[in-house]
């Protein structure tokens, strides 16, 4: 669907995004933008959690370059705070 927003043309994106807004959003981050995002944990406990299917796996950049998807981090830490609605640590014992 088309619409026009100022002085643009943008195509309408789902959830009431515009192209603009999807290329404004980095598409990948970094090791250093997890850990501004909070994602705080060492190198080998990211790969222990891909390994697990506990973390998106990690894209191969070129040499030692690595990078995430941000779609699919953000859906982890979506993922993480449905979970503590309904988790509490007194479960666990």
């Amino acid at each position: 669907m088309l619409s026009t927003h100022g002085a643009g043309l943008f195509v309408k994106l789902t959830k009431g995004k515009t192209m603009k807004d999807e290329i404004d959003r980095p598409l990948l981050v970094t090791r250093d933008d997890l850990k501004r995002l909070g994602i705080r944990v060492s190198n080998t406990t990211l790969l222990r959690w891909e390994a697990r299917g506990l973390f998106p796996r990690r894209a191969r950049m070129g040499g030692t370059t690595v990078a995430w998807f941000m779609s699919e981090i953000e859906g982890w830490l979506a993922e993480r705070a449905a979970e503590r609605a309904t988790w509490h640590y007194s479960d666990a014992c």
